[in-house]
Parts: structure tokens; C-alpha cells; sequence
């Protein structure tokens, strides 16, 4: 893939809509500041490792909402994405942009299945399992106020 400038216009789009979502973190706005500077752009090289490090690598170790985990690859593809079209030696891989529209489509699934289990009382991050058991309670809580 020929990567071009409409690329990081659009990757910087992708990381301003979903930037509330999550947790501030200087390394995301850091990101961003180098996103809305084409003459910044292979200062990504850098901000993806750090960001690899410093947010991806110990979320994965120790856990994190699948939202955050999500923003965090994301503001990775986001920094390869933009290293890419800095015309930098040493490109990242050609998929970056492919994969970071495909993370774009996780977290919006992300933020939609937070908003349904905000909206039932059930707290963000609960699985499945959790979520049977979530509507069971309400249901039984409903019943038992009807008597």
C-alpha cells in the first residue's frame, strides 16, 4: 500500500473521535500533537514504541476494559499509520491502515456494549457470563417490587 497524506488525515480523524473515550494519557496527546503536524509525522516511530511500552504492554499484562485496550492498539496503528506517510525509512508494516480501520470498528462495538450494560445497571467490563446473571438479578428485582 502507497500511503499518502489522506491517510493520516484520516487516522488523525479516527484518534479525535475516539480520544474521550478512554482514560487521558500524555502519550495520546502527544500522539495527537504529532498527528496534526505533518511535519511531525515520523516522530511517530518514537511515540508508537513509547506507547507500546508505556500503555499497550502493561495493559495486556495486568488487564485493562476491552475499550482501553482497544485505544491503545488503535493509537499504535494510528502512530505506524503516520510514521508511514512520513516517507521515513524503515516503513511499518503496509497493513497499519488497513488494521486501524479494522480497531476503529472494535471500539465502536466496544462503546455500544458499554452502552447497553450502562443503561441495565450491569457496569462496564462485564462479560457474558456475567451479563446472564446481570439480567437474571434485574428480572428477579423486578418481580419481587411487584409483590
Amino acid at each position: 500500500m502507497n500511503y499518502d497524506s489522506t491517510h493520516a488525515e484520516r487516522a488523525l480523524v479516527i484518534l479525535k473521535s475516539h480520544l474521550s473515550k478512554v482514560k487521558s494519557r500524555d502519550l495520546y496527546t502527544k500522539l495527537l500533537e504529532i498527528a496534526e503536524s505533518p511535519d511531525r509525522w515520523s516522530e511517530a516511530h518514537k511515540c508508537f514504541h513509547d506507547i507500546r511500552v508505556g500503555i499497550t504492554s502493561p495493559m495486556e499484562r495486568d488487564g485493562a476494559l476491552p475499550i482501553e485496550r482497544n485505544f491503545a492498539r488503535m493509537a499504535e496503528l494510528v502512530a505506524k499509520t503516520l510514521y508511514n506517510c512520513s516517507g521515513g525509512s524503515a516503513p511499518f508494516d503496509t497493513t497499519s491502515f488497513k488494521k486501524l480501520i479494522q480497531t476503529e470498528q472494535q471500539l465502536i462495538n466496544d462503546e455500544d456494549n458499554y452502552w447497553i450494560q450502562d443503561n441495565m445497571g450491569l457496569g462496564r467490563g462485564v462479560t457474558p457470563k456475567n451479563l446472564v446473571s446481570g439480567i437474571l438479578q434485574i428480572v428477579l428485582r423486578w418481580f419481587r417490587y411487584r409483590q
